[in-house]
């Protein structure tokens, strides 16, 4: 099987479909994704689920997201499926993060 350029193996479906889902909080480690497929595609996520969106402030939140931004992210979202308890003021902070701008 061939490895993609971040070493999924083999690549994800949303990739064969224009866009990449992204699970990295570690912004260095963020980096690698954004260069290697950066106008060949969206690059979609990484605001950590289970740690900051679930049990974070809506400060952790907002920085993790401008984080994500920041790193060159298209569409900033929580990595995978929203925890039936997150708190919607958490969630309201990713909106926050991206009124700012990109």
């Amino acid at each position: 099987m061939s490895r993609d350029r971040i070493g999924q193996n083999p690549p994800s479906r949303g990739a064969s479909q224009g866009f990449l889902g992204v699970e990295e909080s570690n912004y260095a480690r963020l980096v690698s994704p954004v260069v290697a497929f950066k106008g060949r595609m969206s690059l979609i996520g990484n605001v950590n689920n289970a740690q900051t969106l679930l049990r974070g402030t809506p400060d952790d939140v907002y920085k993790q997201a401008r984080a994500a931004i920041e790193a060159g992210i298209d569409i900033v979202a929580p990595e995978c499926a929203v925890p039936l308890r997150t708190p919607i003021a958490n969630l309201k902070a990713i909106v926050a993060a991206a009124e700012e701008g990109y």
